[in-house]
């Protein structure tokens, strides 16, 4: 199955929606991705957010989609007012994975040299995005 139908028959969404059209041209334009194309492994809805590694907040926290593929990690976010953040994280990139939790929710940390990605969401799906970091580092 293509990514898109399984976004709009898994997680419900509008793929003909004005901010879904605008992910997908920000993925042509910016990361020159064929979303028609994309060979990928999981996608998982979660919260989004970007640090700098001295904890400096590039992008606050958004709700969006994290993506496993064979080269790395796809982070689609749609935006109603600004551009829609389209992330590509080469797996080649990755340093540390660490993982918290707490009482319902969950937080996972993605480090590279820069930048570190944190994802958040309930412990059963920061689980199964970490299982999916793990065994893409290893490919």
């Amino acid at each position: 199955m293509q990514l898109l139908e399984v976004l709009a028959t898994d997680n419900s969404i509008n793929i003909n929606s004005p901010e879904w059209q605008r992910v997908i041209r920000q993925l042509h334009i910016q990361l020159e991705v064929d979303i028609e194309k994309f060979d990928y492994y999981k996608c998982y809805a979660c919260r989004f957010t970007l640090k700098a590694n001295r904890n400096a907040v590039k992008i606050s926290e958004r709700a969006g989609y994290f993506i496993s593929a064979k080269q790395g990690i796809l982070i689609i976010c749609p935006s109603t007012t600004d551009l829609p953040v389209t992330i590509f994280v080469d797996k080649k990139l990755i340093r540390v994975v660490t993982s918290e939790s707490k009482l319902l929710k969950a937080e996972l940390n993605v480090k590279t040299n820069d930048e570190t990605y944190a994802f958040k969401s309930n412990k059963k799906g920061i689980a199964e995005i970490e299982k999916e970091v793990n065994k893409i580092r290893l490919i």
